[in-house]
């Protein structure tokens, strides 16, 4: 395996030897008509040294969303390379929508943006570049981000995602806290290389697959600056409701993929989340079906710890 200096050499020479861009944002489309327009020009408003590009994909939108596209498409055709699927791809899985994705992206970098979310800070890829291209050995950075929810009743600001802060952080810190505004992120792309996450039907939130895996390849850096808004809707994929075994599921495939570096931190998270769905009016059937068909080995450690824990209250 490539060590991280000699992929940095590899992308350096890549990128001399063509005219491709130096940053390719990817930005998932699906039906996000009202908020489309403020992500766009959240990408053509970037002041910067280099060429990037918006690879912008349309999953079968049933909204306008695909014509607002094709409008920025024509008045940035420099920026905005539009993917407009006929079938839609997020149905058959994280991995046919990713390879998809990286494989259009021709950049050093790769940029993170869904079509809901959006950037505020006009030198936002420019800062996360110059940091990138003076620090070798960092894999991945990302800032904090300005936290909205908006609904038919208006729009309620929330300060920042979850307290980060200026510094390195490990994959560790990216599994326990879930500190990442997925929109933030600027990563090497490691895909020219040959190299990419793991894969597994069990997994359901990709990017923290994605950043597991960036941060075995190198450090990862925040800078705890708000440059982007992480806008939370009824409609957002955050908040669908997952059920415990799938919740349960994916966190076990992460251990398994991502070794026993992560063993304690998902136990932790597991015994955790067990506590929480069976302290939950509308989880604790749910929880307790799945414990005792499922993961005996787990009840009487987690109903201990729920005693240990209310008897410590």
């Amino acid at each position: 395996m490539l060590t991280p200096n000699q992929l940095v050499h590899n992308f350096d020479r890549m990128n001399k030897t063509s005219q491709q861009p130096l940053v390719s944002i990817q930005c998932l489309v699906y039906n996000h008509e009202p908020y489309l327009r403020q992500c766009l020009d959240g990408f053509v408003m970037q002041k910067a040294n280099f060429k990037f590009e918006a690879i912008v994909h349309d999953d079968v939108s049933t909204d306008r969303s695909a014509e607002i596209i094709r409008e920025y498409a024509e008045k940035y055709p420099d920026i905005i390379k539009p993917i407009f699927e006929k079938e839609n791809q997020f149905s058959k899985g994280f991995d046919k929508l990713s390879s998809i994705m990286n494989a259009a992206g021709k950049g050093k970098y790769i940029a993170l943006c869904e079509g809901d979310d959006y950037w505020t800070d006009p030198l936002k890829l420019q800062k996360q570049v110059d940091f990138m291209e003076a620090h070798p050995d960092y894999a991945m950075c990302f800032s904090d981000a300005v936290v909205t929810w908006e609904d038919d009743k208006g729009i309620i600001p929330r300060s920042g995602f979850f307290n980060v802060e200026t510094r390195e952080y490990t994959g560790q810190d990216l599994l326990r806290n879930w500190v990442v505004p997925t929109a933030s992120v600027l990563y090497r792309n490691y895909y020219q290389e040959g190299l990419s996450p793991p894969t597994d039907k069990r997994f359901i939130y990709a990017d923290i697959v994605t950043f597991l895996w960036l941060a075995s390849l190198g450090k990862v850096w925040c800078d705890a600056e708000k440059r982007v808004v992480y806008r939370r809707h009824p409609g957002s994929v955050s908040m669908k409701r997952v059920s415990v075994a799938a919740w349960i599921h994916h966190h076990e495939a992460l251990n398994e993929h991502f070794g026993p570096t992560y063993d304690s931190t998902i136990f932790t998270l597991i015994r955790e989340y067990y506590r929480m769905c069976l302290l939950s009016r509308s989880r604790i059937v749910e929880a307790m079906s799945y414990l005792l068909k499922h993961d005996l080995r787990r009840l009487f450690p987690t109903l201990a710890y729920l005693v240990y824990r209310f008897v410590k209250k």
